[in-house]
């Protein structure tokens, strides 16, 4: 099993930008850099082994809480705002493709969830089936 927690707050995967060059349309994906920069995070607080096979992951995005909310919220209660639930896994599975996994079609269970925290980050935990 591995189970790390990396600092800061939690990324949404953000929508390819398209362009159009003469007869060619061209497909940018503009999280690369975030992606870059919070694998390089990942990778000082974990020791990263690839793995095969069927995995179970399970992520825990902590959420700053806002300053306007700061004495209405508790610390663990559920966060219903944005960004998406959807797009945070889909930001998070990709940046680990190829560092902590082969590919992440290899996931066949996975529980997400997002928290308010004081510490904002993600919780990852990966185990082998």
């Amino acid at each position: 099993m591995i189970e790390m927690f990396v600092p800061g707050r939690p990324l949404p995967q953000k929508r390819p930008k398209v362009y159009r060059r003469g007869n060619f349309i061209q497909a940018v994906d503009p999280s690369k850099k975030d992606k870059e920069a919070w694998l390089k995070l990942a990778k000082t607080c974990a020791k990263m082994e690839v793995l095969d096979g069927p995995l179970a992951v399970t992520l825990v995005f902590h959420m700053p809480i806002p300053k306007s909310l700061k004495r209405k919220i508790e610390l663990g209660m559920v966060h219903c705002k944005k960004p998406d639930i959807d797009n945070l896994i889909k930001f998070t599975l990709d940046a680990l493709t190829g560092v902590l996994f082969f590919d992440d079609s290899l996931v066949a269970e996975l529980i997400a969830k997002k928290i308010y925290s004081e510490r904002p980050g993600t919780e990852v935990h990966v185990m082998k089936k």
